[in-house]
């Protein structure tokens, strides 16, 4: 089979060919970080000194110090981690429970109505922008407000109102993802189709009903590809710029997200933008990812293996 040839086929390259390319890449990837590190490190007049060097003589730490106090860093954070943990976790539930009825509930037109869900994946998100803010809108969710407040001279109940101005003001922004995501059960059910049928059916002759298969069986087996959808699910939406701008803007309570304080940070458009000041706040923006990424770096080597997709 030539599908086995490709597979199971093993090219000799000598050892310091695969450590030059795997050294190259490495250069293109951390290249850019380290420029923008070393930016996020100068003064004025060191960006504009020419020829332009990664890093200065003199490393200027107080631009972190300025953003953090002057562009709600801390408040820009925890907008955006309320509207990625709300977001991520509706996603895996509804994503998880409409992909094991895809694979183990036999229903009418099961495969029918997959087929045509995949379709969905070719529409692009643009078209549908102008239909969910009407959606929104016709519901009263956009700057939606709590329609309870507690009385901020009680102490520590400010905070609490600042809490519910968060999650009712971002409700069009994480609510989405509790319609779930037909890549993400797409994913998971061709997982879940890798999970051997004699443990299911031994299950089955056991007497466990779905739920107890579901919890007890399909979700400790799935936990790598549980994790690489919340992360690649907090990715997006951590860096989404267009919902934010279309939910949150002119929004009185001055709520932004992190990627919508980066983009304000350029001023207006005939102004130089303070390119020291955006670097700080790029690399205080994704300092949190990297964090994620080294925690759960295991599971997502696992989650993906080539043989996992090779049963039809």
């Amino acid at each position: 089979m030539w599908k086995d040839q490709i597979f199971n086929s093993r090219i000799n390259i000598p050892l310091y060919i695969k450590f030059l390319v795997i050294f190259a890449f490495c250069v293109i990837l951390i290249l850019p970080l380290l420029y923008l590190f070393g930016t996020s490190l100068k003064t004025n007049e060191d960006l504009l000194s020419i020829p332009p060097t990664i890093f200065s003589r003199s490393l200027y730490f107080r631009n972190y110090a300025d953003v953090i106090s002057k562009w709600d860093y801390v408040y820009s954070l925890f907008v955006t981690l309320l509207i990625s943990i709300l977001n991520s976790c509706g996603n895996l539930i509804v994503s998880l429970m409409a992909a094991f009825a895809f694979t183990y509930i036999k229903w009418p037109w099961r495969e029918k109505i997959f087929n045509f869900s995949l379709i969905t994946i070719m529409v692009p998100s643009v078209l549908t922008m102008v239909p969910l803010l009407i959606l929104w809108n016709r519901f009263d969710l956009i700057h939606a407000e709590p329609s309870i407040i507690i009385p901020e001279t009680i102490y520590g109940f400010k905070y609490m109102n600042l809490l519910l101005n968060m999650f009712y003001s971002t409700i069009p922004l994480w609510l989405i993802g509790w319609g779930g995501c037909i890549y993400d059960i797409f994913l998971l059910r061709q997982f879940f189709r890798t999970i051997p049928k004699e443990i299911i059916d031994a299950a089955e002759i056991d007497g466990a009903n779905p739920l107890q298969i579901f919890s007890q069986i399909i979700l400790p087996l799935s936990r790598p590809i549980l994790i690489i959808i919340i992360l690649f699910r907090v990715v997006f939406v951590w860096h989404d710029l267009l919902g934010p701008l279309l939910y949150l803007t002119g929004d009185s309570r001055k709520i932004f997200t992190l990627s919508q304080t980066l983009s304000r940070m350029q001023g207006p458009l005939l102004n130089v933008p303070p390119w020291q000041y955006i670097s700080a706040y790029s690399i205080l923006m994704i300092i949190p990812l990297i964090i994620i990424f080294v925690l759960f770096q295991q599971y997502l080597f696992k989650g993906f293996r080539l043989k996992d997709f090779q049963r039809e």
